[in-house]
């Protein structure tokens, strides 16, 4: 006997329904608490104050990576901050091999937080600083302008190169494809990078955002199908080099 039209019809839309929860769910579970964004505040906020004052030629410093860009999931393990250096006051180091600036700023950040941190850790591009009373990673980008707006100049320990970077033209175009999809992006690369970070995916986390950004011409009807095109979207980025979106790095 075959079921009835009406009778399926309820099944499928309580099934969908489910899923719809069921991701709604996950969704929430991903937003950053507000314990976690008050201690972030403070510890950003207190190394970018001390290491204004310890660093020389310090000339600003801003958020970046994926905290600013809001794509940032629970438990919020690390953020990135670019410490712009004034490139005439410190010749020497603009000038100089990568690693030692990088090496400059990890010993100001010991100056700057003595006792109340681990001791700094020179990273490929960053130094990073565990502390020794919160569960939070700040990784400092040393940087300096260059002539073209908004976009820097950074270092690479591994190659031994200075690189150009575009921070702030990322988070804008993180911003437009969020809006082209109607909101749906965003959430859908929290979910993504929780499945990665479960799963112990070898990919960072900032190739796979990048990636996502095109997954979503228009917004669709609902978080699920947003879901499904951004992984039908990622079956095929993943097998093509991934450029730059703002035209001034490498793939």
């Amino acid at each position: 006997m075959s079921v009835p039209y009406r009778a399926t019809h309820r099944q499928r839309a309580a099934r969908l329904s489910d899923i719809e929860n069921a991701l709604e769910e996950m969704k929430q579970s991903l937003e950053l608490t507000q314990n976690e964004r008050s201690q972030a505040s403070y510890y950003q906020n207190l190394v970018r104050e001390r290491l204004e004052q310890t660093l020389g030629g310090f000339q600003t410093s801003f958020l970046t990576g994926s905290y600013a860009r809001h794509t940032a999931i629970a438990p919020l393990k690390d953020i990135d901050i670019f410490v712009v250096i004034d490139r005439d006051r410190r010749r020497d180091l603009v000038e100089g091999e990568p690693r030692r600036c990088i090496n400059a700023v990890r010993a100001a950040a010991a100056d700057a937080l003595e006792r109340m941190h681990k001791s700094p850790i020179a990273q490929r591009r960053s130094v990073g600083l565990d502390f020794v009373s919160a569960d939070l990673k700040i990784e400092l980008v040393p940087a300096f302008r260059t002539n073209l707006t908004e976009v820097f100049r950074i270092a690479d320990r591994h190659s031994e190169q200075w690189i150009l970077s575009a921070p702030k033209a990322h988070s804008d175009l993180s911003t437009l494809a969020n809006m082209r999809s109607g909101g749906f992006l965003k959430p859908v690369i929290k979910m993504l990078k929780a499945w990665k970070r479960k799963h112990d995916i070898p990919l960072k986390s900032f190739h796979l955002e990048v990636m996502c950004y095109g997954s979503m011409p228009s917004p669709p009807p609902s978080l699920s199908v947003a879901l499904g095109m951004t992984l039908r979207h990622l079956w095929a980025a993943i097998q093509r080099p991934c450029a730059d979106p703002t035209g001034v790095g490498t793939d």
